[in-house]
């Protein structure tokens, strides 16, 4: 598509803007392919509309083929129509583009994200190359999750509107865990992770070997699932990668990117947009199976790991040897929002 061509057919409903004369003029130059008397004003960079900065754990960024316009308000009805737009709000939560790097010379083009395959796209757009982890190094985590009085089960119940706030420091190699108690850092010991659905031994250096082409990475998820599970279903291939997602909140911006995309490959993930625990807009990769649909969080302005959210959506009854377990339409079974996730260096470090 002529994104520009589909602009200029626009140009009538552009309405005048006092408020930003310059980025409105070199619009509609862009548009009409001549120079705008405000390029010399904006030969640093582009117009920025909108305010805030993006944390990002793991930068991205890019450069686009050309300098894209960056206007907020003025471009809103070209996402509905299909034209390819560049971002134009840092830390916009409920955009459906993430935005560009902070520092970024140029910022990246993407897509309207209106499946699991155009979020994957945009995500690998904004992914960059970053050095990975000291495996001293740890993992720090505040996650907001509900609570259950039910007794646990294969399918515990959450309690709807319940709150809790976990913060914890994991080290890279899994080797050590730490959290606060009463005001005072704990350490305790662990071991490589154990993560299902993948090899024994799970570490960082695993994660930077993994391949970032989603075709080849699908391919390497059914194949660890198939030396462990018999027969291989679907459904395994999004419950590994929730698996490490929920193990590894913070991943190589490329491998999460890969992620998406092996998921969308398979067929049956759908996108959805949803408000998660914490009352944040957020996008979601989800699939339903037995009668529960089980859903991958995405910050809309990351694309990084948000959480996670499992909701029965019909009537069922399982028996097994420690009893019967009802689930009714409804009930919420699992409910996490990732508040932060982020590499530091110390444990107790913000």
């Amino acid at each position: 598509m002529d994104e520009l061509a589909t602009l200029s057919e626009m140009r009538s409903q552009v309405p005048a803007d006092a408020r930003y004369p310059a980025a409105r003029e070199a619009l509609l130059a862009e548009i009409a392919g001549r120079p705008s008397n405000a390029e010399g004003r904006e030969a640093s960079g582009p117009v920025r509309l909108g305010g805030g900065k993006a944390r990002r754990s793991w930068p991205g960024g890019g450069r686009g083929t050309r300098r894209p316009i960056l206007l907020g308000g003025l471009l809103a009805g070209a996402v509905a129509a299909g034209a390819v737009v560049a971002v134009t709000t840092l830390g916009s939560g409920g955009s459906r583009h993430a935005p560009s790097s902070p520092g970024a010379s140029s910022p990246v083009r993407l897509v309207a994200v209106t499946s699991p395959m155009t979020l994957a796209s945009n995500a690998a757009a904004l992914a960059k190359g970053s050095p990975p982890p000291k495996p001293t190094q740890w993992i720090h985590t505040r996650m907001m999750t509900t609570t259950s009085h039910a007794k646990p089960s294969g399918a515990q119940v959450q309690d709807p509107g319940t709150r809790q706030v976990k913060e914890t420091w994991d080290r890279v190699d899994f080797l050590r865990f730490a959290h606060f108690e009463n005001g005072r850092l704990v350490f305790a010991n662990g071991m490589p992770s154990q993560v299902g659905g993948w090899p024994a031994g799970l570490d960082y250096a695993y994660l930077q070997s993994l391949p970032t082409d989603p075709d080849r990475l699908l391919t390497t998820i059914r194949h660890n699932l198939a030396t462990t599970r018999t027969p291989l279903a679907e459904n395994q291939v999004f419950d590994a990668v929730l698996a490490l997602m929920e193990n590894y909140p913070v991943l190589p911006a490329k491998l999460n990117a890969a992620l998406y995309g092996a998921l969308a490959r398979t067929g049956s993930v759908r996108l959805g947009h949803v408000t998660d625990l914490a009352g944040r807009p957020a996008l979601s990769l989800y699939r339903t199976d037995a009668g529960i649909r089980t859903a991958i969080l995405v910050s809309p302005s990351t694309y990084t790991y948000a959480g996670q959210q499992r909701v029965v959506v019909a009537d069922s009854r399982t028996s097994g040897a420690d009893g019967t377990l009802a689930l009714r339409k409804g009930a919420l079974l699992t409910d996490e929002a990732v508040l932060t996730a982020s590499i530091v260096d110390d444990a107790g470090e913000r």
